[in-house]
């Protein structure tokens, strides 16, 4: 039982701490889960092992889904970037932001009565 949680462990702390696709997080997870899996079904009852492998089966699928949307994340980050960083007119994306939206008011300008 101790081996399945630090098994499972390593699958989620991977995914989060190593940027990369969920296709090749699912692979480096079953292969990962593998001798478990089949230490399990060699060693084990038939009813524990059946257990053993829905949960490593679970921790594979969470690990590679937390994988999906982390990698597409720093995807579209690493785009944003890209187009942020593009010069417009001399200076910076902020900027230029600043010169196309006007004069700045005060939030607390004295209305007209």
């Amino acid at each position: 039982m101790v081996m399945l949680l630090q098994v499972n462990l390593v699958l989620f702390t991977r995914s989060i701490l190593i940027p990369s696709s969920a296709r090749r997080t699912l692979l480096v997870s079953a292969l990962a889960a593998a001798p478990l899996g089949v230490y399990s079904l060699l060693q084990e009852t038939p009813r524990l092992a059946v257990w053993k492998l829905m949960w490593l089966l679970a921790a594979i699928a969470v690990a590679t889904a937390g994988s999906a949307v982390i990698y597409g994340l720093r995807r579209e980050v690493r785009h944003a970037r890209q187009l942020g960083s593009t010069p417009s007119r001399g200076s910076s994306a902020r900027a230029a932001w600043a010169s196309s939206t006007g004069p700045a008011t005060p939030c607390c300008a004295a209305r007209p009565r």
